[in-house]
């Protein structure tokens, strides 16, 4: 009797496991629209800015920061950061499992 359900269990298992692994597997969202506040961002700023710095903060959230050329060679260079410099910073929430637990890099 059980051997006529095995192959629907192993199905069962292998579409199961392919769900978990499509649910876990997600792109970098595109960057959500921002409000008009006197700088327009690069279509293309993760080709073209460096990523500068990875934050992980208490309240769950993770940070990238990108930096402009100019401003990471001006570091490189020990110079002050300069002024007008370009930095963008994206937010994200960390992933967690069911029970809370922060998820990490795959």
């Amino acid at each position: 009797m059980m051997k006529k359900y095995l192959p629907l269990i192993y199905a069962g298992l292998v579409i199961g496991l392919l769900m978990l692994a499509a649910a876990t597997q997600q792109p970098k969202p595109a960057p959500a629209s921002v409000p008009n506040f006197g700088m327009t961002l690069p279509d293309n700023y993760r080709d073209e800015f460096a990523l500068y710095l990875v934050v992980d903060r208490p309240d769950r959230t993770v940070r990238f920061v990108y930096a402009a050329p100019d401003v990471v060679e001006a570091v490189q260079a020990g110079e002050e950061i300069p002024y007008g410099a370009r930095l963008i910073i994206e937010t994200y929430d960390d992933q967690t499992d069911l029970g809370g637990k922060v998820l990490g890099d795959n």
